[in-house]
């Protein structure tokens, strides 16, 4: 997830930053895979957490590095700006609740670079999810946090924020989404890594 503005065309990504998958890359959309093993995910949490810092985001889920696991890392940000942000990992993360009052907000993604779409998202939510030792944890959150959540849950389950976008920002959105889809499809072609489709921008039924 990405709550920073986005870095000019002048910019250079750090090279981590480039591990970021986005939109049109098949990976994005595919089932993930349960934790069995959280202390296995030592090596990959601490890449999570290089890229994301790299690209300027709050959160990232495994499929953005084209790992196909249920596991996310997130920033609680804090009111108190000397405050540093609290660092979370999420293992086979899982909503429980969710109010029925809901928030709208622009909200952007490292897989969408650049790109804000306004999106509604519950404004609590209780989540679970399991720690790097195994622990299990229950979180309530509300507000940005909530969004936060809401939004690397829906990256395991293959969703994205155009699934989520109000219909009239997606619209508005659709030209600068397509050229991503065109320009990522190019670049997996010319590394052998995609297979050719004509879809355009897809918006998936939310559930």
């Amino acid at each position: 997830m990405s709550e920073s503005a986005p870095i000019s065309e002048t910019e250079t990504l750090p090279s981590a930053a480039q591990k970021v998958r986005t939109y049109g890359d098949p990976v994005l959309r595919k089932p993930v895979r349960q934790v069995t093993d959280p202390s296995s995910l030592q090596a990959l949490v601490a890449e999570m957490w290089e890229v994301m810092y790299a690209a300027n985001g709050v959160g990232l889920a495994a499929p953005q590095i084209g790992v196909s696991q249920q596991v996310a890392v997130l920033l609680k940000l804090s009111d108190n700006e000397q405050e540093p942000p609290q660092e979370l990992v999420l293992v086979n993360p899982r909503l429980l609740e969710a109010s029925s009052e809901t928030e709208l907000m622009e909200e952007g993604c490292l897989s969408f670079p650049g790109i804000y779409l306004t999106v509604a998202r519950p404004r609590r939510v209780v989540v679970e999810f399991w720690d790097l030792d195994g622990n299990h944890q229950q979180v309530e959150a509300e507000g940005f946090f909530a969004r936060e959540f809401l939004h690397e849950i829906d990256h395991l389950g293959g969703r994205l924020i155009i699934d989520r976008a109000e219909r009239a920002a997606l619209e508005e959105k659709r030209p600068e989404i397509e050229v991503l889809r065109r320009e990522t499809r190019q670049r997996l072609k010319a590394q052998g890594q995609a297979k050719p489709k004509s879809a355009k921008v897809q918006r998936r039924q939310a559930p």
